[in-house]
């Protein structure tokens, strides 16, 4: 994942998805439609981010011993009784289980999957992987990581736990940061007009904590997001039916007009021998 393009999707009302090349050091986060982002990205795979305010990340209690397709089809079952929708209405995708038995899940409605591979293919994506950005937001061992974006705030906790609240009630994150068992501190990222008008709730907050960072951000959180990609844990929700159909299919593209100018020499080269012949019988 070293060489790709790391692309989010609008995200509340933004209206154009933004994009950042992995790997490359002097990179700048960019923005517009989905089709300038493929020309950007060429061969590249694109790890496509989506609003983590659609995922719900939880944990399913799962009998040991089964994997794979099994699995996945008794994750539904394990978490029904959480769930106010119809299962048959969301998606499950399934991360690595945990020495304690617990899987790690993001549940998304097929809908929202439906509409984001849509606008994707549309704009010419087919993307490598799809991960809710609430999971890459960078996770420190001794202190509690927030991101406060928008209408909301993310928090990640030192034992990796990720949740979401609505920027109102950041004093409530933030209690939850000092409660975390092992937090010594926190770290939050905030965007300027975000800090504008949440500072002075901050800062009557910060005396609660042993130490509190303010990182303010230049711009899109992407970059920052960037930072946790190679450590991340994050859940692949191109799962079970939304699954690649065929793992060469990105191969095939990067390959396709060296394929096609193959296919144009020979034929010229059998057209050749072809006149060669009829010389040679006349």
């Amino acid at each position: 994942m070293s060489d790709s393009l790391l692309l989010r999707l609008p995200h509340g009302a933004q209206s154009q998805a933004t994009w950042l090349a992995v790997g490359n050091a002097g990179a700048s986060p960019e923005s517009g439609p989905l089709s300038l982002a493929a020309a950007r990205a060429g061969a590249r795979p694109v790890i496509v981010l989506v609003p983590g305010a659609d995922v719900l990340l939880t944990h399913a209690e799962l009998p040991p011993g089964r994997s794979g397709v099994k699995l996945q089809q008794l994750v539904p079952y394990a978490l029904e009784e959480q769930l106010a929708e119809d299962i048959d209405t969301l998606h499950f995708a399934i991360g690595r289980r945990n020495g304690a038995g617990r899987t790690p899940v993001a549940v998304v409605a097929r809908r929202r999957m439906d509409e984001w591979l849509a606008a994707l293919r549309a704009g010419g994506i087919e993307p490598a992987a799809l991960y809710a950005d609430s999971q890459l937001l960078p996770r420190n061992p001794a202190q509690t990581v927030a991101l406060l974006e928008g209408d909301s705030v993310t928090v990640r906790t030192p034992g990796g736990e990720v949740l979401m609240l609505a920027a109102e009630a950041l004093g409530e994150a933030l209690e939850l940061a000092r409660d975390e068992e092992g937090a010594h501190g926190l770290i939050l990222y905030t965007g300027a007009a975000e800090w504008q008008r949440h500072a002075e709730h901050v800062e009557a907050l910060r005396e609660r904590f042993e130490a509190l960072q303010v990182q303010r951000l230049p711009g899109d959180a992407l970059g920052l997001l960037a930072h946790g990609l190679p450590s991340s844990e994050a859940i692949n929700l191109l799962q079970g039916p939304y699954a690649p159909s065929r793992s060469m299919i990105s191969g095939w593209r990067a390959w396709r007009w060296a394929a096609v100018l193959l296919v144009a020499l020979i034929g010229v080269h059998l057209i050749g021998q072809g006149v060669e012949l009829l010389v040679l019988h006349r």
